[in-house]
């Protein structure tokens, strides 16, 4: 899924606007958002079996569960409390290169820690407002007509409403 995703990703920012139908931008933007959703279902699935197996995967020092589950794409490291002990501070996923600190309130409470670090962005996909950027990003066209320009005189570059750049070149030769 991630190859695909990357594929997808790679087409529509290589291809000019001009060259792929808006309809296909649409639909390649939906399928990149579709795999994106499928691949959070599939960590929060992952992170939901861990949880519900929690009590057959307690460490018998710490009294605590501490599980990590690594692929090329994905690091999940979880950790659930089930000690309860006020004075615990935090726990160290040592070969993860991952801690965190727990503040002293929560020590005592039923809780669980997820840290998941991927390879790709899993979080923009279930924000409405960029899903709307991507789409206006994808439909911002760049303008570019021959102009005759002196040697050392580089095209015109006027500033688009979404901050990127636009070039506009006209055409002043006379037919």
């Amino acid at each position: 899924a991630t190859k695909l995703l990357d594929e997808l990703q790679m087409l529509l920012s290589d291809t000019p606007p001009d060259e792929l139908a808006e309809a296909t931008a649409d639909q390649y933007l939906h399928t990149i958002w579709n795999l994106q959703d499928l691949l959070s279902n599939i960590n929060d699935k992952a992170t939901d079996i861990l949880l519900q197996k929690a009590i057959d995967l307690v460490d018998i020092e710490t009294g605590n569960m501490q599980e990590v589950v690594n692929d090329e794409n994905v690091t999940l490291c979880l950790w659930a409390n089930f000690n309860k002990n006020p004075r615990f501070k935090g726990y160290d996923f040592v070969n993860n290169h991952v801690e965190f600190e727990l503040p002293r309130p929560l020590a005592m409470c039923d809780i669980a820690v997820r840290i998941l670090h991927t390879q790709y962005d899993h979080i923009s996909c279930h924000i409405p407002l960029f899903q709307a950027q991507q789409k206006a990003l994808r439909n911002d066209t760049i303008l570019i007509i021959e102009e005759e320009q002196p040697d050392n005189k580089e095209p015109e570059v006027e500033q688009t409403d979404n901050k990127e750049p636009k070039v506009e070149q006209t055409d002043n030769k006379e037919p």
